[in-house]
């Protein structure tokens, strides 16, 4: 990221040695602050209506500052918040790297907290479009999986049929892989309804899925949210 790794700003230094910034200057040096420890905390804790005037500059650089450790803060704040509006920009800027993001250590965090505040389903769906042929790959993925995870817990079943069509055909898979397995059980809590080729493919292995360390949640799951015919 082209400001990390740089000497600190006499703004910055200054903010550090205990001068308050001017509006103007924490204006002009927004990202900076966004992305430092001190710095971010002194933007969390500003009123609504100060953060409000930092808040679109912010927003329009929401896909950087999320993928550091001290800017996602920031970002999940401005999500939760709204001040001047900037959520619905957030999201747009947010929703056209969302697989990058996803498969981020900080980013899947802030995407995480995006579908937490989408207002209406329009919104999270503007943040899934852009997953679909990448629901394995996120799936498999250490930071990956919760986004996946929270679309599950987040969206209605009939919208998750991109996620149940990637995965179902290494299902058998997934079921012994120590994120897969987690998906597929938040896909039986959520969606067992739209699952049937998927519990199918499990079927066909129950007995070695059912001895497996990771399988064996699976299965479980399958029993209790499983249709009465399976």
């Amino acid at each position: 990221h082209s400001w990390q790794g740089m000497s600190l700003s006499d703004v910055l230094a200054a903010f550090l040695a205990g001068n308050v910034p001017s509006p103007e200057q924490l204006l002009a040096h927004a990202v900076e602050f966004a992305t430092h420890e001190q710095g971010s905390q002194f933007l969390l804790e500003l009123p609504q209506e100060q953060l409000g005037e930092v808040a679109p500059v912010l927003a329009e650089q929401a896909v950087e500052v999320s993928k550091n450790e001290h800017g996602r803060e920031v970002i999940m704040h401005l999500l939760q918040h709204d001040p001047s509006g900037v959520r619905s920009r957030i999201l747009e800027l947010l929703a056209g790297d969302v697989v990058a993001l996803s498969l981020d250590p900080h980013g899947c965090r802030v995407i995480q907290a995006a579908h937490e505040a989408c207002p209406c389903l329009r919104e999270q769906e503007l943040l899934t479009r852009d997953l679909r042929g990448h629901a394995l790959a996120l799936t498999q993925s250490q930071h990956g999986n919760h986004v996946i995870q929270r679309v599950i817990e987040s969206m209605p079943p009939s919208q998750l049929q991109f996620i149940i069509e990637e995965l179902t055909p290494p299902a058998v898979r997934l079921a012994r892989h120590p994120y897969g397995c987690r998906v597929l059980q938040r896909l039986l809590e959520h969606a067992s309804s739209e699952m049937g080729g998927l519990v199918q493919t499990l079927l066909t292995q129950h007995q070695e899925l059912c001895m497996d360390k990771y399988a064996n949640y699976v299965m479980q799951h399958v029993v209790e949210h499983g249709r009465p015919e399976q």
